[in-house]
């Protein structure tokens, strides 16, 4: 006869028990063993084959009767195990719950890897998107008293959100009248930047030309020396830099003297008057190397227009006080430079508003996407803790035999879920802190907020993911515990031993769950879908160019070299004689814009022989200077009239091209070359002949209409010729090869000029989509890893059923049934469920998308494609997911699954 002591102490070890229980319990269960193998032996069997199915029974569950016969003579005082009623303190109580628990994850690594990567991804994910929604949205801007900082506009008639740039002549007039702001000042930023030079080698910095106040106006302090005072912005004021904290270390070398050092600023020294901290970043991080102060002469007319201006509220005076005063400096402005419209006043909006509020939406969006991540996450983890729970029924039953109560195994159970939750959570925040650098480091240039936003793992982030962690606890530890924790001490090992089925409650929760993850994840793949959809759109839109091969460079020349007109055409006129030299250059040209949305400024414009009336408002349009080949450099074809030629020098009438949109607006069924306009005011000195129509251009942006756009001669000096300019040339030669020419070219005209912004017309309008097709990445990325997780739920799901229900499946194919009957079984369970959970979140998905309408380019919220096809795609992964169990179950041997029975 085997000796079982060793094998039945080393099975109840793990239980902790007291050496006397554990002796008392040794000693009944070797006798019902060696009952059991008397039994075995009297079958007919050997004794190695009758000592192996004891020992078999054993090692999974115990023998029901057995326990059956323990069970009813367990002392409930007698030393517990772990989950059992404490009759020493609740901490030592508690501890050996953690170290019970821990074992028992330890000795499970592949249900503990998996479920710890899935919520550390979900709380990951989720506190990564809320490190960005709290960095834009909910934290106060990084100045004194934000709350009273506002942008500053001029509104024109009665249409919401009408928010246009300012002139000199209104800022003057708003900051000599002081009765509504405490301060204000301007600010605008050259795409061109400006260029530096230092020992000799020139080089292109990028910053900010504010006005006087700028600083104090938002509360800031420099670190080193002053800002900008009263005065400074004044004609004829010297100019003046305030340096960013990279710029002096990076470039000057953190040099402490370097306070009244004067910088090669646009070919002029510029004094070095102040350094300002690391945070201070306003009005872009990605353009904040140093700001210069600006200049303003006395206006003699109201326009031209672009300045962008910031303010602070002044205590104690009301809103509506407020906006009475703004509207009577618009009338004192509009009394002082009659002949523009008359229904046009200043408003103003939140500095923070106008920070965020384009992102808001799609910020919003993608922090619903992480939290239903999260939730799918969690009902995942809720499925593999209960598979994992109905696996344990034996040993839940041994202890509920040997005393422990129910509230007790809750207890334990929970501790398990909490640890694996902390695990998890922890995981969860280098995930977090990862995810953060990552989408800050590829967020496109369109959305430097993300950057300048200083977002970051802080503690209120650490504090979201705490809280992440315990609400995870809560979804998918607690019904488990519950569950689990209900196992009768006999029938569910008895259940165990035979393989039998589980009981309709859990089957019911456990289909439930992959309902939820179905329907959230369809409602995540139909919002990934439309956003998809409009991506795909917008960049089939027609801009109006034919980009390819065509490349782009920037060039800003410095006022102090280049004062005036005649010089800056000097230099046009070199600089393109030299490049149509180059070989492989088919046309070139000088352009103040480019498409899809740089273009070089607006202005307004009337047909000379219709003028508005008085108080009327003139339409807007935009105003670039370019050369007679830039047309066919971009490829805009030419429907009426000629393009710009050497007759349109700087010794001919005033003369211009229109675009389409606006021929076909203002001059309706009529050919308008030979018609006149006036841009910029009334007078022959502000018209303009028209000499040709072109095609429409989009340079407001490719998902806006296109363009009225109106084109001066770039050598005649028209509105929007400065000395920052572009040079477009469409030629045979690779990007990098041109890039080289056209700095070659430019050195030997002026050896202290840079070029800056080589790009071609490909990538400025990818760079125009960029924001699009970032947050369409990202939730195409969130819906895929919802959709994989979701696959994986029904797979874990329908592979524990055929394995619970392998003695059923068993008897089916002993009777007779075919294995079509079983995959038809199996994969018709799995679909139903899916199905269900399909109908639910389409039901979902129509109620929610329209919350993204917003967002969407041509693309309707309730888009029949995308309803399709998504339902459709996860309608199959269902089925693949469910293939595999079906064909295992096809595949059991009856007579292997029933010989335990």
């Amino acid at each position: 006869m085997p000796d079982w002591s060793a094998e039945i102490l080393a099975q109840l070890a793990p239980l902790g028990l007291s050496a006397e229980r554990e002796f008392e319990i040794a000693e009944e269960l070797a006798q019902h063993l060696e009952q059991r193998f008397a039994e075995l032996r009297a079958h007919g069997a050997s004794d190695a084959d009758a000592s192996r199915q004891v020992l078999d029974e054993l090692r999974h569950g115990a023998l029901p009767d057995a326990l059956a016969r323990t069970q009813h003579r367990a002392p409930r005082d007698a030393g517990e195990p772990p989950g059992a009623r404490s009759t020493g303190s609740h901490v030592s109580s508690l501890w050996r719950d953690v170290r019970y628990g821990a074992r028992s994850l330890r000795k499970a690594p592949g249900f503990t890897t998996i479920a710890t990567i899935t919520l550390a991804l979900g709380i990951g994910a989720t506190t990564a998107m809320f490190s960005v929604l709290d960095a834009v949205l909910l934290r106060p801007l990084p100045f004194a008293q934000p709350e009273q900082l506002v942008r500053v506009f001029a509104t024109y008639g009665s249409t919401p959100g009408n928010l246009q740039s300012l002139s000199v002549a209104d800022l003057l007039a708003l900051r000599a009248d002081g009765r509504a702001f405490s301060s204000l000042a301007s600010f605008r930023v050259p795409n061109d930047g400006f260029s530096y030079v230092a020992v000799d080698q020139p080089d292109r910095v990028y910053g900010t030309v504010v006005s006087a106040g700028f600083f104090s106006t938002l509360g800031v302090q420099p670190k080193l020396g002053r800002t900008f005072r009263p005065g400074d912005d004044a004609p004829g004021a010297p100019p003046l830099v305030v340096l960013s904290d990279a710029f002096w270390r990076r470039r000057l070398g953190s040099d402490p003297a370097v306070i009244g050092k004067s910088l090669d600023l646009q070919g002029r020294p510029t004094t070095v008057i102040g350094v300002m901290p690391p945070s201070v970043w306003y009005p872009r991080g990605d353009r904040a190397e140093l700001w210069i102060n600006d200049t303003f002469p006395q206006p003699g007319r109201r326009g031209p227009f672009g300045l962008a201006v910031v303010a602070r509220e002044k205590p104690g005076v009301a809103a509506a006080q407020r906006d009475a005063v703004l509207a009577q400096v618009a009338a004192e402005v509009r009394a002082r430079f009659p002949g523009g419209p008359d229904r046009w006043t200043f408003s103003e909006q939140s500095l923070a508003q106008r920070f965020s509020g384009p992102l808001r939406p799609a910020l919003l969006m993608l922090m619903g996407a992480v939290v239903v991540v999260l939730l799918i996450a969690c009902v995942n983890v809720t499925n593999l803790m209960l598979a994992r729970a109905t696996s344990r029924e034996g040993e839940i039953a041994v202890r509920t035999a040997l005393g422990a109560s129910r509230a007790a195994l809750v207890r334990q159970l929970l501790v398990e879920g909490t640890l694996l939750a902390i695990l998890g959570g922890s995981l969860g925040v280098l995930v977090a802190i990862w995810g953060v650098r990552v989408l800050t480091s590829v967020a496109p240039d369109s959305l430097f907020v993300l950057r300048d936003a200083s977002t970051g793992v802080d503690a209120r982030v650490l504090a979201l993911a705490a809280l992440a962690t315990i609400g995870s606890v809560l979804l998918f530890a607690l019904a488990p515990a519950i569950l689990g924790a209900s196992a009768r001490a006999i029938g569910a090992v008895r259940e165990a031993v035979r393989g039998g089925t589980d009981a309709p409650s859990r089957r019911r929760l456990r289909s439930a769950l992959v309902v939820a993850e179905f329907a959230l994840s369809l409602v995540l793949l139909v919002g990934a879908g439309l956003l998809v959809r409009s991506l795909a759109k917008l960049r089939s839109v027609d801009t109006g160019v034919h980009g390819e091969g065509v490349v782009t460079a920037s060039i800003a020349l410095p006022s102090t070299r280049y004062e005036g007109l005649p010089q800056i055409v000097i230099f046009h006129d070199r600089l393109l004689a030299a490049l149509r030299s180059l070989p492989g250059v088919e046309s070139v040209s000088a352009s103040v814009g480019l498409p899809p949305d740089v273009f070089g400024s607006s202005s307004d414009f009337f047909v000379s022989s219709r003028p508005p009336a008085d108080g009327e408002f003139s339409p807007l349009a935009d105003v670039l200077a370019v050369d007679g080949d830039y047309f066919s450099a971009l490829g805009i074809p030419l429907l009426s009239g000629r393009v710009f030629d050497e007759r349109d020098d700087g010794n001919a009438p005033n003369r211009a091209i229109v675009s389409r949109a606006l021929a076909q607006k203002y001059f309706p069924g009529t050919n308008p070359v030979g018609e006149r306009i006036n841009v910029g005011g009334p007078g022959d000195a502000n018209a303009y002949t028209i000499v040709g129509v072109v095609g429409d251009v989009r340079y407001d942006g490719v998902a806006q209409a296109p363009s009225e756009a109106i084109y001066f001669p770039f050598v005649q000096g028209g509105m929007g010729v400065t000395p920052s300019f572009s040079v477009v040339a469409r030629t045979r030669a690779g990007t990098d090869d041109v890039a080289r020419l056209v700095r070659e070219a430019v050195h030997q005209i002026d050896p202290q000029l840079a070029i800056a912004n080589v790009r071609t017309v490909h990538e400025l309008v990818e760079e125009s989509v960029a924001g699009d097709k970032f947050r369409t990445t990202l939730l195409a990325v969130f819906a895929a890893l919802a959709l994989v997780l979701a696959a994986v739920g029904i797979y874990g799901v329908m592979t524990y059923a055929v394995g619970r229900r392998s003695r059923e499946i068993g008897i089916r194919l002993a009777l007779g049934a075919r294995a079509g009957a079983i995959y038809r079984l199996v994969l018709g369970e799995g679909l139903v469920v899916a199905g269900i959970g399909i109908a639910i979140g389409l039901l979902a998905s129509a109620m929610l998308t329209r919350t993204v309408s917003k967002l969407l380019f041509e693309v309707s919220a309730t888009d029949v494609a995308t309803f399709v096809a998504v339902p459709v795609l996860l309608l199959a992964i269902a089925a693949l997911a469910c293939f595999l169990p079906a064909r295992r179950a096809a595949r059991v041997d009856p007579s292997v699954t029933m010989r335990t029975d």
